[in-house]
């Protein structure tokens, strides 16, 4: 049996929080001296205030630890999930302001946030307003759309400061034009304007990163594929609207250096210089999927015979992707 004192020192819980706990409910002695109303604690008493301050770290108040079952613990997680989500806002914000130097420098410019649509491409704004303009222009894909998100927060490649984009050497100028707000951005290279690309404001909302991702359903049933079992090595990257020519051997260096798909439904590649292993990819017949917590991608995968050899053609679903909504290239591997 140990003392106030002693269970103190064991616990590292002052006295005064001790008789707090007993006077809150929270804990009792195992015997109370008649004669002398000293307190004696036993392990039980030990594993109670151990307990006591394990979920007060957790982020539990005393009410709750007092009345703990299963749906304090759920309402306790969906609590925890709100602050965690808030937290990652939070962090990319500050990463987008210290990567980008948007922090030292970063002026507002209320009037442009929210999302804006391109409604075309021209080498002067004379040749817009004159209706000479090309909407379709191929280069320009990945910005179809664009978001000017609060406080110049950056995604996938786009970061803003008044009158600025940090993507190239990028500027805007906002314009009324017949009654409807546009921007001008104008896109240079070496310092010579390339293009100007004119977007029309579809809303003005303040959108957050997660708004914009676009995330593929992940939850597909296993079916088997004898066919992609193994260990297959890179040979070529191609463009996903021309997967047919490709290179049966390799002749580059490409940051994917090989993949191996396992009879339990695992996926893994093994990337960069160091063979950096991935694992945290399944596959089911005809996809591959992968999660990390903010991307979900199901990249198809097909399998074809040239030249006496097995190769396997896999979507490679990057920001381009998730952010623009194009998948730009495939991975060719070649089964070993």
């Amino acid at each position: 049996m140990l003392k106030i004192g002693e269970l103190s020192k064991l616990t590292n819980v002052p006295i005064k929080t001790i008789r707090f706990y007993e006077e809150e409910g929270l804990i009792s002695p195992a015997e109370v001296d008649r004669w002398t109303s000293y307190r004696y604690y036993d392990d039980a008493s030990i594993n109670r205030l151990s307990e006591i301050v394990y979920l007060k770290g957790l982020g539990f108040s005393l009410k709750e630890i007092k009345n703990l079952d299963e749906k304090t613990i759920k309402t306790k997680l969906k609590e925890l999930n709100v602050t965690l989500k808030k937290i990652k806002t939070n962090i990319a914000t500050l990463t987008s302001f210290q990567e980008g130097g948007i922090m030292k420098n970063f002026v507002n410019d209320p009037r442009v946030i929210g999302k804006w649509k391109r409604i075309g491409v021209v080498k002067t704004e004379k040749d817009f307003l004159a209706g000479n303009f090309n909407g379709n222009k191929e280069v320009f894909d990945f910005f179809k759309e664009i978001y000017f998100l609060p406080n110049g927060q950056e995604y996938w490649t786009l970061g803003w400061t008044k009158g600025k984009l940090f993507v190239g050497d990028s500027a805007y100028a906002y314009k009324l034009v017949n009654g409807k707000m546009l921007i001008f951005v104008t896109d240079k290279y070496n310092g010579k304007v390339e293009d100007i690309l004119v977007y029309e404001q579809e809303d003005k909302i303040a959108h957050k990163e997660e708004d914009i991702i676009k995330n593929d359903d992940i939850n597909m049933p296993f079916v088997n594929d004898e066919n992609i079992l193994g260990l297959w090595n890179t040979v070529d990257f191609v463009d996903a609207k021309n997967t047919s020519k490709f290179k049966t051997e390799p002749t580059k260096e490409l940051y994917v250096k090989r993949v191996i798909a396992d009879a339990d439904g695992r996926f893994s590649y093994i990337c960069g210089e160091k063979n950096h292993v991935h694992d945290n990819a399944t596959w089911t017949k005809g996809y591959v999927l992968e999660t990390d917590g903010k991307f979900s991608t199901a990249s198809k995968y097909k399998i074809v015979k040239k030249q006496g050899a097995t190769y396997m053609i896999l979507e490679w679903k990057s920001g381009d992707y998730s952010y623009g909504g194009q998948v730009v290239g495939c991975y060719v591997f070649k089964k070993m």
